[in-house]
C-alpha cells in the first residue's frame, strides 16, 4: 500500500544476510517488491492504548527472513520503560533477538536515505522505518511510528503501515 508519512532520519536495515523463505524479490527495471503481508499489532498487548508497530515491523521483517517470532518477545527484548518500543528500543530489541541490522547513517539529506531504502531493498532486505505524521500531538517526538519498507517503484515507497490492519 502507498501511503503519505514523513520518514524521519532514523531506520534500520533487517536481514543482512537474510535469505528469504516466504517468496521471490519482485524486481522490474527500477522497482522491487518484498512479498511481507501486513500484520496487526498483538491484541494481547499489555496497554491497547498505544501502538506496537515497532514491534509490527520487526516481527514481519524476521519473519521475512525465516525467524518468526512474537510481538512480546520483540517488545521484551527490547527493554523500554514504557508500554511500547520507541527508537531508541529497537536497536536493543534487535541486538537481544540476534538480529543483524545496519542503521541509517543520517546526514539529513533525505534523497540519501531514500536512496539507502531503495539499494536494500533490492538486494531483498526490509527496512523498519521511523515516521512523522503530521499533524500530530506530539510535536516535540522525531519519531511517531514505524513502517516497514517492502518495496518501491516510480511512485515512491511501499510501505506496509498497519494503520488498516490495527485491532
Amino acid at each position: 500500500m502507498r501511503f503519505p508519512l514523513a520518514l524521519s532520519m532514523s531506520a534500520l536495515l533487517l536481514g543482512t544476510g537474510c535469505s528469504a523463505t516466504t517468496g521471490e524479490l519482485d524486481t522490474v527495471a527500477d522497482s522491487a517488491k518484498l512479498p511481507i503481508p501486513d500484520v496487526k499489532w498483538d491484541p494481547q498487548r499489555p496497554d491497547e492504548t498505544v501502538d506496537w508497530s515497532g514491534e509490527a515491523c520487526v516481527q514481519m521483517a524476521m519473519g521475512y527472513c525465516g525467524r518468526a517470532t512474537t510481538q512480546r518477545r520483540i517488545n521484551r527484548a527490547g527493554q523500554p520503560d514504557h508500554p511500547d518500543l520507541y527508537e531508541e528500543d529497537i536497536d536493543k530489541a534487535l541486538a537481544g533477538l540476534g538480529v543483524k541490522f545496519v542503521p541509517f547513517e543520517s546526514n539529513g539529506e533525505a534523497k540519501a536515505f531514500i536512496s539507502w531504502i531503495q539499494d536494500h531493498l533490492r538486494s531483498g532486505h526490509p527496512v523498519v522505518c521511523g515516521c512523522k505524521t503530521y499533524p500530530d500531538q506530539h510535536r516535540d517526538w522525531s519519531v511517531d511510528g514505524f513502517v516497514l519498507a517492502v518495496g518501491f517503484d516510480t511512485n515512491g515507497l511501499w510501505l506496509n503501515t498497519q494503520l488498516y490492519t490495527a485491532s
